[in-house]
């Protein structure tokens, strides 16, 4: 019975410690906040990003996130450096799948991981998103702007696995 009882201990000694560790590990993100118009981010009292974004996101676990600059969409390291620069879909940057999201730098497509580390260089003049480990790219591929929507034609289409490696059709 005594030995039920330690084990019990333990047990709640080491939850307690993991919440905590959850719960600091929350708290050491910067949050937004608002002045005059910009948005900028605080810890505690101290502020760590001088508001100048239109739009500032919560930080995400792996320290990153989303704002607005005079430039577009950005995602940005606790410090406020631009890490990447996402594809703008939907009025806003573009969605995570299977872990990455895409990118666009000089006019070219690649991707970037959660961690905002750009893992397959901007190289494509299109890029679908990430399905079953694969995304459809181009090559040399025109937009067409067709009213308020486009869409991509001509080029050389292929499949890339998630390293960027150029794959058969699946």
């Amino acid at each position: 019975m005594r030995a039920m009882g330690q084990r019990s201990l333990t047990v709640l000694v080491w939850l307690a410690l993991i919440a905590g560790a959850s719960a600091s590990d929350r708290t050491a993100l910067p949050v937004p906040f608002e002045k005059e118009g910009h948005w900028g981010y605080r810890s505690g009292q101290s502020v760590v990003i001088a508001p100048r974004f239109e739009v500032a996101w919560e930080f995400s676990r792996e320290g990153i996130a989303a704002v607005v600059d005079s430039a577009g969409w950005a995602y940005i390291d606790r410090a406020g450096r631009v890490l990447v620069r996402p594809f703008q879909f939907d009025n806003g940057p573009d969605d995570f799948h299977e872990g990455l999201a895409r990118c666009v730098e000089g006019g070219r497509f690649g991707f970037f991981d959660r961690g905002g580390r750009i893992v397959i260089a901007p190289r494509f003049a299109f890029a679908w998103p990430f399905s079953h480990g694969l995304a459809k790219v181009c090559l040399r591929c025109v937009k067409v702007q067709e009213g308020e929507h486009y869409r991509y034609t001509g080029g050389r289409w292929f499949y890339i696995d998630r390293k960027g490696k150029r794959i058969a059709a699946p």
